[in-house]
């Protein structure tokens, strides 16, 4: 699957926004400035944590597979760019480990 995840505090900090407005409709998407593979995100996250596992692809059949793998997690292209990436996010996950 082809995703761009954000980072929580940037959607709290979003929701926060939101909340104080008046009504606008629906938000639009927010998303980190990167698109990333759900695989490789899970061995970096793994690697980060100083685990060591086997991680496998796994096809999901049909119609929502195709969508999934096509990149329908994708923000529309009127989306918010998060500012923090899965990088500085595997980084704070290092110096944590190594703080403890």
């Amino acid at each position: 699957m082809l995703s761009q995840p954000v980072a929580a505090d940037e959607v709290a900090e979003a929701l926060t926004r939101y909340a104080t407005q008046a009504p606008a409709g629906r938000a639009p998407d927010l998303a980190e400035p990167e698109q990333l593979q759900m695989t490789d995100m899970a061995r970096r996250l793994l690697n980060a944590r100083g685990q060591h596992r086997p991680v496998l692809p796994l096809s999901i059949p049909g119609r929502v597979g195709q969508q999934l793998a096509g990149g329908s997690l994708l923000p529309g292209s009127n989306h918010t760019r998060g500012r923090k990436t899965f990088d500085q996010h595997l980084a704070w996950i290092r110096a944590a480990a190594e703080r403890r």
